[in-house]
Order: structure tokens, then C-alpha cells, then sequence
């Protein structure tokens, strides 16, 4: 029936229902104290309840009525306000220690000290705010969610509801350990008013707590104390968002700047951490003030979409994913990335519910750090939530912060993290990238992409060995580079500067296949100084794809037993087979392939196959017309050509053969009308003592790294 507010009841008989069928317009009581079973509004009902009495209280008490069904229950559609007119009156709404509430509409918290607050102890909360419900909350003379006396955690906003703070005390009341609300991962917090600096500072407001999503709007300007969470920070135009002090806070979402975001004027330690377990940006289009530094965890994947700054004296650490895209971080302080290992530390306190732990001091303390603990690193391990990770560092006092509480109590924990990756698509790199002024260093095994055309990609400061390379657009080297992993070729030609060498340790396929004209390494030549494709521990067929500036020359080798190659080729066949060497002559060139293959075998013996490939444009007239059986490889004895000897394909334009010597390589046909002589070989398997003399022909005055 439609309720007539201020009226007696029992409370387990009889239901103040406000939003019948029958009801229409807008409902205001004006009530002291009252009780009911449960308050419930339908069918876009609009009630406020308030008071009006100067210095009067009146609560409003909601005792459920037994069952399992809510009992504070909002309609979508539905508005229900507790409001005062006078500024030191209060009009609360309390719910017993058995009353649930589910609201799915509109709850305003108004003027004076009105408040909400929940008694109910059950596991979980026992009032939610669902998807599109939204709160109001504005009180000045109490807090509005209650005090510390209450219940924690008791008040859910769920996913897709919203919190909207228009000014007053703080929502986590006046205690920065405690809070009666829970933001889970999808809700928002929406700051549309300024947040007070006395007694019920920002401290109070994000020190130590962990948000959704937060929103600045409405002009507002935000100085945050270190907090541990924040999913997604958004920046309306015409607001600010500032980290006010020293230490770290982190963000596990995007930042979405379109006001200002920065570290406020004079805090150069700040850091921000960005710890998200799905991919970041931080982007928009307002201004960017400089940070402390800036980390990235290791199970975050970053892409920075604005330039920032950083004006501190420390390092901002990656372990996780960045990708700078076309944008840079610059100013003070130094970049480092790290890769982890696994390390388990004895833990001497671990309280429940903190998060703060101090760790065995023989294991980290000032000057010992064996534990291997660094901003950013995941951390598990008994009473260690899922997805923590360190956000603060302390060797002085043996101590760490997560950023998630403990669950239970800790006595030792395991810090791991994954591979970092350093992605850009700057023209200069790395090192367009990272301009800080203090030191770079990119860890050994860090991953590196780069996205954009470049002619410098390697670090010029940071000499350790990464783990993967890929390139997605064309690029030339810039020094001589080895790497652990993969190199990966995805697009356009990538050009081995002469004097570089670019090593692959281990022996990987070369990823990026299938290469074609259009997208392969080039090794470049000048004078007698040529780029070198080095590959080592090869144990299986290992296709080098090389080639000149203008033609794709594949060079595929398949040793007997472990070897290391290193691998050249360039245009315009010569005697002695030498980039400098005396070129064959125009008749001498109708039956040969216009290019030399200058392979060394660095280490290793015994036989290797070998398969050449060459562009048809490379070709002799004479050659070209030539049946399979006329054609092979020819090899260079360090003054004139042998063979031609294996087997060649005149239409496939690939010839192979088995040797164990290693010297220069080409294709040329049997002798026609003596244009070239070739010395009779009498077998397909050719030693080095036969071809030593040819072996000098390899560039070997640059670095093989």
C-alpha cells in the first residue's frame, strides 16, 4: 500500500512501500525518528525524506523483516534523498544488524550530517549499489557512509554503479584504516567537488585506499596522497588530478587526461606505478605536469600515448610491457628495466589485513638485496592475494608495500616477474624514447619491437645483451648488435649497417617468414667493409634471408654437427670473389649469377649443406637460357672460381650442394665457348684445405660480437 511515512508499525508486519501503481509526483516527509521493516521504491517513485528542525536528529531505521528478501530496496528509475534544510540538523538512514538493501536507482545523502549506514556484519556487504545505480553525497557535519564504529566493508558499488562526491567529509569516514565501502572493479567514483584540507583531508580520502574507476570533473582540482589502487583515471576538462607527495600509487587502467594530470608544483619523488593486468594507455588531450618517475609492473602491458616528463632524482623502473609509440619520456632522473628471478624471502612480520610486510633483514636491508625486491615485481605466496605486487621499497627499515592487504598471516614470500618489453616506433628508437638525463639501462633479456621506420633502433648507452628483437618496419642498425632470443623480421627490409654485425646466439629460426623482395636483411657494403648476419649454435637447417640493396639473396645452411656462421652477400661478381676484388668481365658474367655469398664458418666442422637462391635479374644472358643440369655453385679459392658442382633449378632459381669448407659462393654453369675456365673438382663434398685460401674473404676486420 502506499506508505505514509512517520507512521508506527510493527516491524516485521508491515512494509513502507513508497511507488504503487496508484502513486504519482514527487513524495517529501518531513520526520524525526522512525522505524520500518523495509522501505522500498517502485515504479519511478521520487522521495525525499528530511528534517528540519535546527540541531535535530532524526534516523530513520530500517530493521528487515526476517526473511531473505532486501529490505531497503530502489527502483530503477526511483530517487530517494535524506536531506535537511537547516545546516546543522541531521535526517540518517540506518540499517539494523539484520536489514540488506539493494538499490538500483538514485540515493542522494544531502546537507547537515545525514548519513547511511549499514550494521550488518554478512561477509560480502550487505547493501549494493547495482549496474547504473548511482549515489550523491554531500555532509559536512558528519560523514556520510557513517563513522569507524560502524561495519566495514558493509556498502558494495558494484559494477557500473556510481559514487558521485559534491563536496563534504570524506566517504571512508575519519579513519585512513578503515572504510565502510568497497569500490569493486568496474564502479566509479566520480570527484565533482573540492575536497576539504582540515580534519578531513585528502589523506583520509586516498591515502591507502583503493578505488574502481575515478573520475575528475566539474572543474575540480585533486591532490592525492598515496593510494593503492585506482583502476581508470579519467580528467574532465577544466579539472586537475595531482600526486601530492613522496612514494608510489598506482593505476592498473587507463589515464584518460583531458584536464591536467602530474605531480603537484615542488614533489619531484612521487611515482607512478602501473600495475594493470590487461593493456594501459595514458593519453588524452590535457596537460601533462611532470612526475617523480614512471614504473610499470610486470604483468602490465603500457602504451604511452603523450610525452611525459619526469623531473626527480629516481629511477622509474620497468618490468613489465612499454610502449613509448611515437612519444618520449624525458627530464631528470634515470630508466631502467629488469628482468627478475624467482627469489623466496622469509618474512619476520606479516600481519593479516596489512600491507606492509619487513622481510628478513640477511635478505634485504641498506646495501643487501638478495631477496631481489623492486618496485613493481609480483609477489605470492601464503596469504598473499592474487595479482600483488610491490609498490614501495624500504632497505633502511627491511620493509615492502603491496598493493594488495594480506589475507592471512605471511611468513614467506616469493618475488617473481616476467620479461620486459621496450617498444617504440620513434625514428631515433630507444633512444628517441628515453631522453631522461641520468642513466639508461636496459636489463639482458629485455624484449625490444620497434614499430617505425628507423635508421637508429639499439640504445647507444646500454651495452647488455637483450632477449628478443622484432622489427615491424623497415630500420638500418646503428652498432653492432647480439641478442638471446628471436629476431624477428615482420616488414620492409631490415639493413646491416658495413661494420655492424648482427649476432643471433642461439641458433632461432629467424621469425618474419615467409621473406620475399620486399622484406629481408640486407647486408650493406661499402669498400671492402660489408654488414654480417651472424647465427650461432645452428644444429638444423637455418634459413639466413639476405640479401643486396635491391635483390633478395637467400642463403640456407644445414650443418652436420653444431656450428656458428656468419653470413654477407653483395652484388657484382668479382675474381678472387672480395668486395674490392677485380670484377668479372662482361663475357665472363653471360653464365654466372651477378652476386657473391661471402659465408664464414665461425666455429664447428665437418659437411654442411647448402642452398642458394638469387633473383632472375641477377642472371647471365647465356645463364639464363641454361638447362638444371648445366647449372650450380661455384666456390672461390681466394684467386679464381671452382665447379660449378651439386645440383641446381633454373626455374626455382636455387641451386644446392654439400661441403665442409667455407669460402666465397655464387652460381655459374659449365664452361661454354671459354668465357670462364673452371677447375675440374673431382667430388660434391669439398674440404677446407681445398678453399682456405678463399676464407680471408669474409670482412673479418669488423666486430663479430
Amino acid at each position: 500500500r502506499a506508505a505514509c511515512p512517520g507512521e508506527n508499525v510493527a516491524p516485521h508486519r508491515t512494509v513502507r512501500r513508497v511507488g504503487t501503481t496508484i502513486a504519482t509526483g514527487a513524495v517529501t516527509a518531513t520526520l524525526s525518528s522512525t522505524s520500518f521493516a523495509q522501505l522500498i521504491l517502485q515504479n519511478n517513485a521520487i522521495v525525499t525524506l528530511q528534517r528540519t528542525t535546527v540541531g535535530g536528529t532524526g534516523t530513520i531505521t530500517i530493521n528487515g523483516d526476517g526473511t531473505g528478501i532486501d529490505d531497503l530496496l530502489i527502483g530503477t528509475g526511483c530517487i530517494l534523498t535524506t536531506t535537511v534544510s537547516e545546516p546543522t540538523a541531521n535526517e540518517n538512514i540506518a540499517m539494523a544488524a539484520t536489514a540488506t538493501g539493494t538499490i538500483n536507482g538514485t540515493l542522494n545523502i544531502t546537507g547537515g550530517g545525514c548519513r547511511l549506514s549499514v550494521t550488518n556484519p554478512t561477509a560480502g556487504g550487505a547493501l549494493f549499489f547495482e549496474n547504473s545505480a548511482v549515489c550523491n553525497v554531500n555532509t559536512v557535519s558528519s560523514y556520510p557512509f557513517g563513522t569507524n564504529s560502524g561495519v566495514p566493508n558493509a556498502i558494495v558499488f558494484k559494477s557500473g554503479s556510481t559514487l558521485v562526491y559534491k563536496g563534504g567529509n570524506s566517504i571512508f569516514t575519519n579513519t585512513a584504516t578503515y572504510s565502510p565501502i568497497v569500490f569493486q572493479q568496474g564502479s566509479t567514483c566520480n570527484i565533482a567537488a573540492s575536497i576539504p584540507s582540515a580534519s578531513v583531508s585528502s589523506s583520509q580520502f586516498f591515502a591507502g585506499r583503493k578505488f574502481s574507476n575515478v573520475m575528475v570533473s566539474a572543474n575540480q582540482t585533486v591532490t592525492a596522497d598515496l593510494f593503492y589502487n585506482i583502476d581508470k583515471l579519467a580528467i574532465e576538462l577544466g579539472s586537475a588530478f595531482y600526486l601530492k607527495t613522496s612514494g608510489a600509487s598506482s593505476v592498473s587502467g587507463d589515464i584518460i587526461n583531458n584536464g591536467t594530470f602530474g605531480a603537484a608544483t615542488g614533489v619531484t619523488s612521487s611515482n607512478l606505478i602501473l600495475k594493470g593486468i590487461v593493456p594501459q594507455t595514458i593519453g588524452g588531450t590535457g596537460t601533462f605536469a611532470p612526475l617523480g618517475a614512471v614504473s610499470v609492473a610486470t604483468d602490465a602491458d603500457v602504451t604511452i600515448n603523450k610525452n611525459l616528463v619526469v623531473n626527480g632524482s629516481g629511477t622509474s623502473l620497468v618490468t613489465g610491457k612499454i610502449n613509448f609509440s611515437g612519444n618520449t619520456l624525458s627530464g631528470s632522473g634515470s630508466f631502467q628495466t629488469r628482468l627478475a628471478t624467482i627469489n623466496t624471502t622469509a618474512v619476520t612480520t606479516g600481519p593479516a589485513a596489512s600491507n606492509t610486510l619487513v622481510l628478513d633483514a640477511t635478505a634485504y636491508a641498506s646495501g643487501i638485496n638478495t631477496a631481489g625486491v623492486y618496485t613493481g615485481l609480483l609477489v605470492s605466496g601464503t596469504g598473499i592475494a592474487p595479482n600483488t605486487y610491490i609498490i614501495g621499497t624500504s632497505s633502511s627499515t627491511s620493509t615492502i608495500t603491496l598493493s594488495n592487504p594480506t589475507t592471512d598471516v605471511v611468513s614467506s614470500i616469493t618475488v617473481s616477474g616476467n620479461i620486459p618489453v621496450f617498444r617504440t616506433s620513434s625514428s631515433n628508437g630507444i633512444n628517441g624514447s628515453v631522453t631522461v638525463s641520468g642513466t639508461i639501462s636496459l636489463a639482458s633479456g629485455t624484449n625490444y619491437v620497434f614499430d617505425g621506420s628507423t635508421l637508429n633502433p639499439f640504445s647507444i648507452t646500454s651495452t647488455n645483451t637483450p632477449g628478443d628483437i622484432t622489427f615491424n618496419a623497415a630500420a638500418t642498425t646503428n652498432k653492432s648488435q647480439a641478442l638471446n632470443g628471436v629476431l624477428t623480421v615482420n616488414a620492409g627490409k631490415l639493413t646491416i649497417r658495413p661494420t655492424d654485425t648482427l649476432r643471433i646466439r642461439n641458433g632461432t629460426d629467424i621469425g618474419g617468414a615467409p621473406f620475399n623482395s620486399s622484406k629481408y636483411i640486407v647486408t650493406a657494403i661499402s669498400g671492402s667493409n660489408m654488414g654480417v648476419l651472424r647465427m650461432d649454435a645452428v644444429t638444423t637447417s637455418k634459413l639466413l634471408p639476405i640479401g643486396s640493396a635491391t635483390h633478395y639473396l637467400p642463403f640456407t645452411v644445414s650443418p652436420f654437427i653444431s656450428s656458428g656462421f656468419a653470413a654477407s652477400v653483395f652484388e657484382g661478381i668479382t675474381n678472387d670473389g672480395i668486395a674490392t676484388g677485380t670484377p668479372l668481365t662482361a663475357i665472363q658474367k653471360q653464365v654466372v649469377v651477378d652476386a657473391v655469398w661471402n659465408i664464414n664458418r665461425i666455429n664447428g666442422s665437418g659437411n654442411a649443406g647448402i642452398q642458394i637462391g638469387w633473383d632472375e635479374a641477377l642472371e647471365g644472358a647465356t645463364f639464363t637460357t641454361l638447362a638444371n643440369s648445366q647449372i650450380g655453385i661455384l666456390q672461390n679459392n681466394g684467386i679464381a672460381w671452382n665447379g660449378p658442382v651439386g645440383t641446381g633449378n633454373n626455374t626455382a632459381n636455387t641451386a644446392s650442394v654439400t661441403v665442409t669448407g667455407f669460402t666465397p659462393f655464387s652460381i655459374g654453369s659449365i664452361a661454354q665457348v671459354n668465357p670462364l675456365v673452371f677447375n675440374a673438382i673431382p667430388s660434391k663434398t669439398y674440404g677446407d684445405a681445398d678453399f682456405s685460401a678463399g676464407v680471408s674473404s669474409l670482412n673479418t676486420a669488423q666486430p663479430l660480437i
